[in-house]
């Protein structure tokens, strides 16, 4: 068992539940949007973003059921949805409240789930 799986099983909180709280928190507001508009403006200007110093706006999808069935189950999960699955579980965790918990106590050393690595560019091609 994996222990993510613990800590809902003792916490006792259904799969839909962390769905809607992924929802609630990753859902994209009006700041977002000038946010994404300011990073465009500052591309378009010929500006690097880490000079803008603008962060990044949220994505504005929540984790879905079948992530989270994954995530019980042990399966590999990416960053960006381990990322999402913790930030449920600490709002679920102020609800609820209990201790708030970091990923490594929600996934400890857990297999990671790793994309393709990058080409690389042949030589004499134009980037």
């Amino acid at each position: 068992m994996s222990k993510f799986a613990e800590v809902v099983k003792e916490w006792g909180v259904k799969p839909e539940e962390i769905v809607a709280a992924s929802q609630r928190i990753e859902v994209r507001s009006a700041e977002d949007n000038l946010v994404a508009i300011a990073r465009r403006n500052a591309v378009k200007g010929g500006k690097k973003l880490v000079e803008a110093g603008l962060k990044k706006p949220r994505l504005g999808r929540g984790i879905t059921v079948k992530a989270v069935e994954q995530a019980i189950a042990g399966a590999p999960q990416s960053r960006i949805v381990r990322g999402k699955l913790t930030r449920a579980m600490k709002q679920l965790a102020k609800l609820k409240k209990k201790k708030e918990l970091a990923v490594n106590d929600l996934f400890g050393e857990a297999k990671r789930k790793k994309g393709e690595p990058p080409q690389k560019a042949k030589p004499g091609a134009k980037a």
